[in-house]
């Protein structure tokens, strides 16, 4: 029943910002702002609270750069927040992730995760 609810209510990344276009901007420039300050000791307090808003999206089918309400620059901060040491922030932002990533993208996306993972050495 909660599956098919959750499927029910379910608003991609585009209808959400076109309902809410201010949003979108002021979501990106505290999302930068947060992770601007992933280095300290603390957590910023808005970064929790923008991965798990951005969580509950679902990924669009496609994604295009050049629209104004693109969630494509929201990519590279949630990367950002994916590489923190706290591991909260780590699970959200890999959350967060996925309805970022246009479905028609998806794959090429995971293959150059799965390269960057395979050039590290601990």
């Amino acid at each position: 029943k909660d599956n098919v609810q959750a499927a029910q209510n379910c608003v991609t990344s585009r209808e959400f910002f076109s309902k809410y276009p201010k949003l979108r901007d002021y979501l990106l420039t505290q999302l930068q702002v947060a992770t601007s300050h992933l280095d300290a000791q603390r957590l910023h307090p808005n970064l929790y609270p923008i991965l798990l808003l951005l969580s509950r999206l679902t990924a669009a089918a496609i994604d295009d750069p050049n629209d104004p309400l693109s969630v494509g620059p929201f990519i590279t901060y949630v990367q950002k927040c994916a590489q923190n040491r706290n591991h909260m922030a780590r699970s959200m932002a890999a959350r967060a992730l996925v309805p970022l990533v246009a479905s028609s993208v998806a794959h090429d996306f995971v293959m150059q995760l799965v390269q960057q993972l395979a050039s590290i050495t601990c």
